[in-house]
């Protein structure tokens, strides 16, 4: 979804908010197609068990076997679009890795351990987002949009 919905996009700026709101699954008429319950199952499935399939002791091997690819290939990408926006930022893998897990994190707190977060009370993805934009664009050393 990513790489279809910033193709045409020129402005580094707008592929970075796009890609917020794709990983807040935010994106109207999305190209998964299929029923809108399943992938908020879906979802919510990914938000729960994402870091159990790497923090295990067998993560070197599984890494080895291209486990991961996939989602290093989805962080290599973000990471480029960091770049992009800002060619002398030197930390943009760290950024994008980082940017993937919060998401799923933030999400996570705020529907189930709310004190760990500031969306606890409102339970709205606006706020998370809102949150990663600051966080994006400040690690970033430009203007916080």
């Amino acid at each position: 979804m990513i790489i279809v919905h910033t193709a045409n996009l020129k402005n580094a700026t707008s592929k970075i908010d796009v890609v917020l709101n794709i990983l807040l699954h935010r994106v109207e008429g999305d190209l998964m197609g299929g029923p809108a319950v399943e992938k908020r199952v879906l979802q919510s499935l990914v938000t729960k068990e994402n870091s159990k399939s790497y923090l295990t002791s067998h993560v070197t091997e599984d890494n080895q076997q291209l486990f991961f690819k996939p989602y290093k290939d989805l962080c290599a990408r973000i990471a480029q679009i960091f770049i992009e926006y800002n060619p002398a930022f030197t930390y943009s893998r760290s950024l994008a890795s980082t940017v993937l897990e919060m998401v799923h994190h933030q999400h996570f707190f705020m529907h189930h351990l709310p004190s760990l977060t500031d969306f606890g009370q409102l339970k709205d993805d606006q706020e998370i987002l809102s949150f990663l934009k600051h966080m994006v664009y400040g690690t970033l050393g430009y203007r916080v949009i």
